[in-house]
């Protein structure tokens, strides 16, 4: 999946982080927004590594958009605005401090804000990572680890995913997101 690829914050304090981006237009990728505005980020394409032009952050929940005014991605993929039904496998995609990680994961519960919970083997750079479902739609990035006690007592965890077409839309034009109440 060319569309997948790896972000590098250096942070104001010297710090390294990676993170992990998806190009959803020739000029576009979207990431978690784990930086500040003091922090280096850079993109790893094959053509090198970029400085996006400018950003467009989505306050809730927390996703930034990177813009670069030339189209320098040739392999991208528009999200879907498809919510997987519970149960359905998905295909989890990261860049952690050993490279590329893929896990599989499967949807548990869809929220009324239109994001998802989905159960996967917990590891590290999982934070932002993109997921796709069986039909390699992309349908989400990874926006929090979730840990809570079920009624029997016994501990879940899981991550929480969120992002949408519209959503993007919407924060590509406006500068703000949008919440989806069902």
């Amino acid at each position: 999946m060319d569309q997948v690829l790896p972000v590098r914050i250096e942070t104001s304090y010297g710090a390294i982080e990676l993170s992990t981006a998806v190009a959803i237009s020739p000029n576009h990728a979207v990431t978690l927004c784990i930086f500040s505005p003091d922090d280096s980020v850079t993109v790893e394409t094959s053509s090198g590594i970029l400085y996006p032009d400018s950003f467009i952050v989505s306050p809730d929940p927390g996703m930034v958009i990177m813009t670069f005014y030339e189209e320098i991605f040739d392999s991208y993929q528009i999200p879907s605005d498809v919510i997987p039904d519970i149960g359905e496998t998905l295909t989890i995609i990261g860049h952690g401090l050993t490279g590329v990680l893929a896990v599989e994961g499967r949807a548990r519960e869809q929220c009324p804000d239109g994001s998802f919970l989905l159960t996967s083997d917990l590891r590290d750079g999982l934070m932002g990572a993109a997921v796709f479902n069986d039909n390699e739609e992309y349908v989400g990035i990874i926006t929090r680890i979730i840990s809570r006690i079920d009624s029997s007592g016994n501990r879940q965890q899981g991550l929480s995913c969120s992002l949408s077409r519209s959503d993007l839309v919407h924060v590509v034009k406006t500068g703000c997101s949008v919440r989806r109440i069902h």
